[in-house]
């Protein structure tokens, strides 16, 4: 899968938005990578999936180092895909359908594969009944749920998902919730950058947690949580479940559904 190498990047203007970063993506099913706004989140993300191209270190792929030319990009493609924040930035045709199947048509699958893998990606993340809608019709969530239809047609092995349930309401955040659970549970690796921390405590098994573009903690979500020091020099905040243990004491819930339990078992 994806490591990095001391991997560093520097922006033209001199911003080293990355330094050093040391990140191994086989230590979780499901990986948070966390931070503040400016702690390098994006950057990172980018320079794992290819967009980017560190100023130093390495992105290793299976133990090999990314090449960065074009057709080797195009094979990577075909490993790793991207759910952007944005789903205007990653929707490029006027009928959903059609901009499902872009990435299998660019990368030269046959129509009846194309067919059969649009269908199929569109029925799991329940947006088959909206398949000919124009994109302009459609909510903000419906959105998501194409976006990232484009990506599971490709059946990539690792899928990245930056911001996933921004801007969204409740019953769609718990959609998005449920479809990034069932990626998972399919055997693909997920990894989430988040600033909701009740999120990421709630999906995520490991977590990498970035300040001014260096990974201070990276550990089980539970445990990087619940060192108080490192929390507060990422600028973040505790997920509640994190919060009730440390305040109230008790076991550590990584569900609200087993705190409701042990409480009524006690009442």
């Amino acid at each position: 899968m994806i490591k990095t190498k001391d991997l560093t990047y520097i922006y033209e203007d001199g911003t080293r938005a990355l330094d050093n970063i040391n990140v191994d993506l086989n230590k979780g099913n499901i990986i948070g990578i966390i931070g503040a706004n400016g702690s390098g989140k994006t950057t990172l993300f980018l320079n794992l999936v290819g967009l980017l191209k560190p100023t130093s270190g390495k992105v290793l792929f299976d133990d090999n180092q990314i090449s960065y030319k074009k057709k080797e990009l195009i094979k990577l493609r075909k490993k790793i895909g991207v759910v952007f924040q944005d789903p205007d930035k990653q929707i490029f045709y006027p009928k959903v359908y059609d901009d499902v199947a872009f990435g299998l048509r660019n990368l030269g699958y046959d129509e009846r594969e194309v067919k059969g893998r649009v269908e199929k990606a569109l029925e799991s993340v329940d947006a088959k009944d909206f398949k000919d809608k124009p994109v302009h019709f459609l909510s903000y969530g419906q959105k998501k749920r194409v976006a990232i239809a484009g990506v599971l047609a490709l059946d990539n092995d690792i899928i990245f998902f930056d911001e996933p349930t921004a801007g969204l309401d409740p019953i769609m955040t718990k959609g998005i919730i449920d479809i990034i659970k069932s990626i998972s549970e399919k055997g693909k690796k997920v990894v989430i950058s988040s600033h909701d921390m009740d999120l990421i405590y709630k999906l995520c098994d490991y977590a990498y947690i970035l300040n001014s573009g260096k990974v201070i903690s990276s550990d089980n979500v539970e445990k990087v949580f619940l060192d108080d020091s490192i929390v507060k020099q990422a600028k973040i905040e505790a997920p509640w479940l994190i919060r009730f243990h440390k305040n109230v004491g008790g076991p550590i819930f990584k569900r609200e559904k087993e705190l409701y339990k042990f409480l009524n078992e006690r009442i």
